[in-house]
């Protein structure tokens, strides 16, 4: 299952005008550290080079159209197209992986995800790159309570935030990521009849 991970304002907005995360969310972060472990863990390179650590216990995808461009790490692999992200992740049958950004590695995997897991901030921030626009009448939706976040390091201002988290309705794309034999996840509709 192919999974798109973020955080946005009532913008869709996903960073501020200094090429930030528009705001981290501790609750939400550890909440994605956790289902992320053990699993495949999809980038752009800028996302990347922003990174000042990575996570044990996962094994990193970086998306670079730089044929060029290449990271000592072991446990990070560089791949220059959405095809040959998803190619990969059938050929080494990885069960779950996770899209983290940014702004332009989303817009390239959301044809192909089957969850969208989104913290949004109830706030109009400022920004300029923001997350593709998901018709809810194409998925299932599960909203959960909204949340106060109070943000000590940066604003000094408290946010309200839930998390969405959106399942594709369109069954030819729940199959999987590049529609072969394999069911990835079952359909969410009331299927249980007697």
């Amino acid at each position: 299952m192919l999974t798109l991970i973020a955080t946005y304002d009532n913008s869709r907005y996903l960073v501020n005008s200094l090429g930030e995360k528009i705001l981290t969310v501790p609750k939400f972060d550890v909440e994605m550290r956790n289902i992320t472990l053990g699993c495949t863990v999809i980038m752009g390179r800028e996302t990347f080079e922003k990174q000042t650590s990575l996570l044990n216990h996962r094994n990193y995808i970086v998306l670079s159209t730089n044929k060029d461009y290449h990271v000592s790490n072991p446990k990070v692999k560089v791949m220059h197209s959405p095809e040959e992200i998803i190619q990969y992740l059938e050929d080494t049958d990885v069960k779950h992986a996770y899209v983290v950004g940014g702004a332009k590695t989303f817009s390239s995997f959301t044809k192909y995800a089957t969850r969208f897991i989104c913290c949004h901030i109830h706030s109009n921030m400022q920004g300029h790159e923001k997350f593709p626009l998901l018709r809810k009448k194409d998925f299932n939706v599960e909203v959960t309570a909204s949340k106060q976040y109070y943000d000590i390091n940066g604003t000094k201002r408290s946010y309200t935030w839930h998390k969405e988290t959106f399942f594709r309705r369109d069954e030819s794309k729940i199959i999987d990521m590049r529609r072969s034999k394999v069911p990835l996840v079952l359909s969410l509709d009331n299927q249980n009849k007697k």
